[in-house]
């Protein structure tokens, strides 16, 4: 009975989730932010045309497999600009498949919750807090890979402790087949997916489960081939096209003549100019950094918003920015759990319980966060977002702790029901700079950031 019960709000989170990113979902009918980019490639998948991006292709392979029966004009690279007309390009569809994936994960961190044993209405804050947050939104309503990677990756959390939960051995290992597949996914979407992986390797080598430490890591590194291979199979030539001016991008070549020996040599050839790609990604812009970029201490409070899009008189725009009592209050969770698992490790007299799950979430924003400040090239905002979600995972146990603190449920679930008025008046405030509609209030800040971005001939990914 409890089983259907969850099933029920899982589906009430997914189509809140979806009101709530559908709204004006055409609107601007040319592209924003990096759209563009992502126009390109898919264009040119779409015809067999080379082209490199300094991220795996599962991102344009999937976009391309929802439009692949649709015919659209070529597009020629020349650059990366905001504000390029899509024209018969079928961007709908691509940003719809988006919102349907975006509105999916709320209710899949739901079952991760429950999967942890917090109690229903606990179980829901996490979901609202995502279902609501302006930054996720936005990226749930755009043709950008990130919600690719959040999707997969914590799809594959949920899969894998589904399969610690399964007491038939068959269904267990069948899960954990399902698992490798959406996290080796979300690694071949963008390289931060690893952390995904390395929740999962962690927890299996501590607990001394060696066997799935190999299987995940061969299964992972399979579906990461088999990403490539087909990328390689599905394009022909030599001229490749790239807005990243890499000097081993000269010996990458899509050869007529598909087979082991030249996809061996043509996987390790694109991965050198991927990492060289990597490096030199700031020499792209005159002032050495992009003009959007941040540092990963400015996320925790969510500062360096981006305009995404602006329109020609700056009467409406796109700016991402998160919610920002939702952030708040996920990092003091964040960092109230972790002084109280460290005070406990050093052996302090606390009397709260503190269950194993929260070591788990904990490892998961760490891992998610720390190794970002030693990436030497320019990030942003939305590099936050899968620390950010295992931080707003952490929120119901901090409500737990005060809850057997001040041995009183109804003053949580007021306090719970305060949260949610805080961080849905927040997303209501800024509808017009979510869904890029005139505010009568304010105008959009013209900034420098956003004319150079205009006007760049780089992308940001």
């Amino acid at each position: 009975m409890q089983y259907k019960k969850d099933i029920l709000i899982f589906f009430g989170i997914f189509l809140l989730a979806l009101l709530v990113r559908l709204p004006f979902i055409s609107h601007p009918m040319e592209s924003i932010f990096d759209e563009h980019f992502q126009h390109v490639t898919v264009s040119n998948l779409h015809r067999g045309s080379p082209f490199f991006d300094l991220h795996p292709p599962l991102a344009t392979l999937l976009w391309e497999g929802a439009v692949h029966q649709k015919e659209f004009s070529q597009i020629v690279h020349g650059g990366v600009k905001i504000r390029v007309p899509f024209d018969d390009f079928p961007y709908y569809n691509l940003r719809f498949l988006m919102a349907i994936l975006g509105s999916l994960l709320p209710a899949i961190v739901f079952l991760i919750a429950r999967l942890f044993s917090i109690e229903i209405s606990l179980a829901t804050l996490p979901a609202i807090f995502i279902i609501f947050d302006n930054a996720l939104i936005i990226y749930s309503r755009s043709i950008l890979p990130d919600m690719f990677l959040l999707f997969f990756g914590f799809l594959g959390i949920l899969l894998w402790l589904l399969s610690h939960r399964s007491k038939i051995k068959i269904a267990s290992s069948f899960l954990f087949f399902l698992a490798m597949l959406s996290v080796g996914s979300a690694i071949s979407i963008k390289w931060t997916g690893l952390g995904f992986l390395g929740i999962i390797l962690l927890y299996e080598a501590y607990h001394t489960n060696i066997k799935r430490v190999v299987f995940a890591v061969i299964g992972v590194g399979v579906v990461y081939l088999l990403v490539f291979a087909v990328f390689f199979v599905r394009l022909t030539g030599n001229n490749i096209e790239s807005v990243y001016k890499v000097n081993a991008l000269n010996s990458v070549h899509f050869t007529q003549k598909k087979n082991i020996t030249n996809f061996a040599q043509f996987f390790v050839q694109y991965h050198q100019a991927m990492m060289q790609a990597n490096k030199a990604y700031d020499t792209n812009f005159e002032m050495g950094k992009h003009p959007t970029a941040s540092k990963p201490y400015q996320w925790l409070y969510n500062q360096k918003n981006i305009n995404f899009w602006v329109d020609q008189n700056y009467t409406a725009g796109i700016v991402l920015s998160g919610n920002f009592p939702a952030w708040i209050i996920g990092i003091l969770s964040t960092l109230t759990l972790a002084t109280l698992t460290l005070l406990k490790k050093l052996k302090y007299s606390i009397s709260v319980v503190l269950p194993k799950s929260i070591y788990l979430l904990l490892c998961g924003f760490f891992i998610s966060y720390v190794p970002l400040f030693f990436i030497d090239r320019s990030l942003f905002i939305y590099h936050y977002f899968p620390a950010l979600i295992f931080s707003y995972m952490l929120v119901p146990f901090v409500l737990s702790f005060w809850a057997s603190l001040l041995q009183s449920t109804f003053t949580i679930r007021r306090i719970v029901k305060i949260f949610v008025i805080i961080v849905v008046t927040w997303y209501i405030a800024f509808i017009p700079r979510i869904y890029g509609i005139p505010s009568p209030f304010s105008s959009i800040q013209k900034t420098v950031e956003f004319d150079t971005m205009a006007k760049t001939q780089a992308v940001v990914v």
